[in-house]
């Protein structure tokens, strides 16, 4: 048989046999997780999902002002094109007042249920 040493401080300290499995960041804060008590981690979480709200909400308003931007320069460009096509159609309207295309005149019977063969009829 072989002499027994006392090898725990040697796994203790031993680093390699241990790596990948959680760097010295990840032990800490998972070590000040467990050391937290229920109210504490209540508070934490509260906070947490505080601050997410109030991200969320100061996106949505953010969203809306660009939205409502948007919209606005939009409806100024509309505009501005329809103020455009007014000027154009005056200038053309005052130039040239005959360009309107003139109605077909309708038939005695009105054209509505008329056909090709009563007119013939009715002159026969």
């Amino acid at each position: 048989f072989e002499h027994m040493q006392d090898r725990t401080d040697d796994r203790i300290n031993d680093g390699n046999n241990y790596r990948g499995l959680m760097n010295v960041h990840d032990y800490k804060r998972k070590r000040e997780e467990v050391s937290l008590d229920d109210g504490q981690r209540r508070a934490q979480v509260e906070q947490a999902v505080r601050a997410k709200v109030n991200a969320d909400l100061q996106q949505r308003k953010r969203d809306e002002q660009e939205r409502e931007a948007r919209e606005a320069a939009r409806r100024e460009r509309l505009q501005r094109e329809l103020t455009e096509q007014d000027t154009a159609g005056e200038r053309d309207h005052g130039s040239d007042g005959s360009k309107k295309k003139a109605k077909k005149k309708k038939g005695r019977l009105g054209g509505a249920g008329a056909l090709s063969f009563d007119n013939e009829d009715d002159g026969a």
